[in-house]
């Protein structure tokens, strides 16, 4: 069962009821700030997939279009697939995070993370067979072997605004 959310975001760190997992903060979006949710489920040890560049999965911002984009690729993509197929709390729109969003889970709630390297949604630019990953020991980051097994973890994101004073009132 869910629960209605919040106004108010929790700390950061902190649950937040019906959002599907822990508040990780505000995320300064290309387009809008949004609020960034770590799922509270563990997937596993999970290959990126695939060994040549995926159009519309570059972005360091953007897992969310990143995702959409493997999800779109005839190739196997098992982080990202695994991701988008999570449900939490009612909520179906988890996907893996671009490398820029990892670092804000660095950030503010590596604690609640594995302390071992973790995929993004973003590729290299430098290789195609390789994607970009942040280990949660220490916030480094760089690129790794797509066929490679490691951890993933989802998130999910709504924008800033969405829960507005004029929602408030209903």
């Amino acid at each position: 069962m869910s629960t209605a959310p919040t106004l108010t975001p929790p700390r950061i760190g902190q649950p937040w009821p019906g959002q599907g997992g822990i508040y990780a903060g505000l995320f300064r979006g290309d387009d809008a700030d949004y609020h960034l949710i770590l799922a509270t489920a563990k997937l596993g040890s999970l290959a990126w997939g695939g060994t040549r560049k995926v159009a519309g999965a570059m972005s360091e911002r953007d897992g969310l279009a990143n995702t959409m984009a493997l999800l779109d690729d005839k190739a196997k993509h098992p982080a990202a697939e695994a991701c988008a197929a999570l449900e939490v709390d009612g909520h179906h729109d988890f996907y893996l995070p671009a490398r820029f969003e990892l670092a804000l889970l660095f950030a503010n709630v590596r604690d609640h993370v594995e302390h071992r390297w973790h995929w993004s949604s973003t590729q290299s630019d430098w290789d195609a067979s390789c994607a970009w990953y942040c280990h949660f020991y220490d916030g480094y980051q760089y690129g790794l072997r797509k066929s490679y097994e490691g951890c993933a973890v989802a998130v999910r994101r709504f924008a800033a605004q969405s829960f507005g004073p004029s929602e408030a009132a209903c």
